[in-house]
């Protein structure tokens, strides 16, 4: 149970810490290496550059998004339900959604 825990802990840690880390360090560095460099129509590059980064963490949070899901549903059939285990599946499951959505509704778009 308690590798089932951290398990699932480690994906969410992993998934929100991505996130941050694109959304706060990846992005803004790569439009203003590209803008430095004074690129001709380097918006668009510094945005194909970062799109295919963030295509490719995708994966990484369905992946991660489906561990903790599972993990959850694991611990409530093998022992005690975790606290509050309804409300953090339903978080878990809108965050899978979201991240699907983005990934292949909105990605599929640009």
């Amino acid at each position: 149970m308690l590798a089932l825990r951290y398990l699932g802990l480690l994906a969410l840690t992993i998934w929100i810490g991505g996130l941050l880390v694109l959304g706060t360090i990846a992005a803004p560095s790569t439009f203003h290496v590209v803008a430095a460099r004074q690129v001709s129509d380097g918006r668009a590059l510094a945005g194909a550059i970062f799109g295919e980064a963030f295509s490719r963490f995708h994966l990484v949070s369905y992946g991660c998004g489906a561990i903790v899901i599972l993990t959850l549903v694991a611990r409530a059939v093998l022992g005690p339900r975790p606290m509050r285990f309804a409300v953090r599946l339903g978080i878990a499951v809108v965050m899978l959604g979201a991240a699907a959505y983005s990934g292949l509704v909105v990605s599929a778009a640009v």
